[in-house]
């Protein structure tokens, strides 16, 4: 058993002549000196430095039937700590005096994420709880009752938020960023080895919202990609239509690149032909950083030199633009819309091009399914690690590429109304435009 003397060390006095009391532990042979809120000066103490002071013994002494009593209450389990363990649980307050602010702790989360639009989300989520429970929220707070609390608050008020679609889709929004934040908090402060559970349950795990619908299949069919192909700039009146339209077919021909990728792709990263980069998405959460590399087609060829970075920096000059990606999407995804609506597609997303190249490329283009997956650079799952070893066969990815587009049939890109327009002069009053800015953002 664990024994405790109050006392004060020698080497430890003040400018002002006193002492901190502190409460030594002896455990399995080792010390370790807990500070007390006591101080003891020259009256309070013998020659000897042994406390003499009857109120400084008799709060020490509290303290010490205190630390004896957690020790009884843990029985011969006690035996297992160290004496540093053993001190964190005498030291870990009461039940009840545990206090920290969950908005607080969340900030500090979020601050750690590693994108803006990942920030983003976690902060939309913040903003309904804060809107419920105001900003005095305690991680001892969450309760069943709490959270059915907020989510009926959700239901009541789904309308209100501009940016609301469908109200099963915000509660299970919330529900997602606030239990990962709360599982989060119960790793940092929780440790069961020591005895220490200051957040005992999940209540999350106690509680159901509605699931969103699976997302529909966003595939469309090979002609209404050579219909993609075919629309024209409107005489250059609209030159995000065919913006938009030119990194739709860049997608679909370069086996669904994401926006973001071609708008951050440097020229190093486009050599003998051959566009090779990590995947933005993925490449922190993957063990080969989401390698994978692109043979530019013959089809593809006029529309990267159309928009051919003119600083010779980037490979597109979409990165020249005085906008942020995030503005970019939302223009690129808005134009797109439009293109929906001539093609007979009202739903269509910039997704669709990765999607479409995907179910054309098993369905039509006899394509195997594991090269498909390959094609769109996913986690190997069970033959992750095995794929770490194989030296990729990057020519495998190009004749499935080259099937895809060979059924497409392309019709000619590029021409006069497809001129570069970096070349032109941009108006700053209509964010659509690219303009001059070898700065970058």
């Amino acid at each position: 058993m664990a024994t405790f003397k109050a006392l004060v060390l020698s080497h430890q006095k003040r400018k002002d002549g006193t002492y901190n009391v502190k409460i030594r532990v002896t455990h399995n042979r080792r010390h370790k000196y807990l500070p007390t809120p006591l101080y003891a000066g020259k009256d309070d103490l013998k020659k000897s430095l042994k406390i003499k002071n009857h109120l400084i013994l008799d709060a020490t002494e509290a303290m010490i039937k205190d630390y004896r009593t957690k020790c009884s209450a843990m029985g011969v389990a006690v035996a297992q700590y160290d004496v540093d363990q053993l001190c964190a649980i005498l030291n870990e307050p009461d039940k009840g005096e545990w206090k920290v602010n969950f908005f607080e702790y969340a900030e500090k989360v979020i601050s750690k994420k590693k994108t803006e639009s990942t920030k983003s989300q976690y902060k939309g989520a913040l903003a309904w709880l804060k809107r419920y429970a105001g900003e005095d929220v305690m991680l001892s707070d969450f309760n069943k009752r709490f959270l059915l609390g907020l989510f009926d608050f959700i239901e009541q008020n789904k309308e209100t938020n501009p940016r609301a679609t469908k109200g099963n889709t915000i509660a299970s929004y919330v529900f997602t960023h606030l239990q990962s934040l709360f599982k989060d908090a119960m790793k940092e402060f929780n440790d069961e080895e020591l005895g220490i559970v200051r957040l005992p349950f999940n209540p999350f795990a106690k509680v159901e919202v509605d699931r969103p619908e699976p997302p529909e299949k966003r595939a469309i069919s090979a002609e209404k990609i050579r219909r993609i192909a075919a629309i024209k700039d409107e005489e250059r009146k609209n030159s995000t239509l065919g913006l938009a339209r030119d990194l739709f077919l860049l997608s679909f021909g370069l086996m669904g690149a994401n926006l973001a990728d071609m708008y951050e792709w440097t020229i190093d990263q486009y050599k003998d032909g051959r566009l090779t980069y990590k995947r933005k998405k993925t490449r922190n959460n993957r063990i080969d950083n989401a390698l994978i590399s692109v043979k530019v087609q013959p089809e593809l060829e006029p529309l990267v030199k159309k928009y051919a970075d003119p600083a010779g920096e980037f490979v597109f000059c979409f990165a020249r633009r005085r906008s942020s990606l995030l503005s970019y999407h939302k223009t690129i995804g808005a134009a797109i819309k439009r293109i929906g609506t001539i093609i007979g597609e009202p739903n269509l997303t910039f997704y669709a091009a990765r999607h479409s190249w995907a179910t054309i490329a098993l369905n039509d283009a006899g394509v195997d399914k594991y090269t498909v997956h390959e094609g769109l650079n996913h986690a190997g799952g069970a033959m992750a690690i095995t794929d770490v070893y194989i030296k990729k066969d990057w020519t495998r990815l190009d004749k499935a590429n080259r099937a895809v587009l060979d059924f497409v049939q392309f019709p000619p890109l590029g021409g006069e109304d497809n001129k570069n327009p970096s070349s032109e002069e941009a108006d700053e009053g209509e964010p659509n435009k690219i303009t001059r800015n070898n700065k970058g953002d």
